[in-house]
């Protein structure tokens, strides 16, 4: 999983979230308990 931070803001994912390998979270994003992300999301 890419994390991307932008103008100081960072992704948040809770310790049960589960996120894909291949997918990239960037920005004021916050992914809460228990959530899926899934291949190639962006």
């Amino acid at each position: 999983m890419a994390l991307f931070e932008i103008n100081g803001m960072r992704p948040r994912v809770d310790a049960s979230a589960y996120v894909h390998p291949s997918a990239v979270v960037t920005g004021d994003v916050t992914i809460g308990a228990h959530c899926y992300i899934g291949p190639h999301a962006r």
